[in-house]
């Protein structure tokens, strides 16, 4: 139970990372390919994504954001 849970949260924190860090991102850098390698800094070193997903599962992921 206690498992399930704390995935749920990390799940949660990384809808917040795409409604809030995300857009910031994209706002401030030049081009999306900054955008995406700022958000991918912050997500390879964040335990909400690490924990469920390798760096390649990430890449892909940031790889469709627009």
């Amino acid at each position: 139970m206690l498992q399930w849970l704390t995935k749920l949260w990390r799940k949660r924190q990384r809808s917040v990372d795409l409604d809030i860090l995300w857009p910031v991102c994209k706002q401030q850098a030049d081009t999306l390919v900054e955008a995406r390698w700022a958000f991918a800094f912050h997500c390879k070193m964040d335990p909400a994504w690490t924990q469920d997903m390798d760096g390649r599962a990430i890449d892909d992921y940031i790889s469709g954001l627009s």
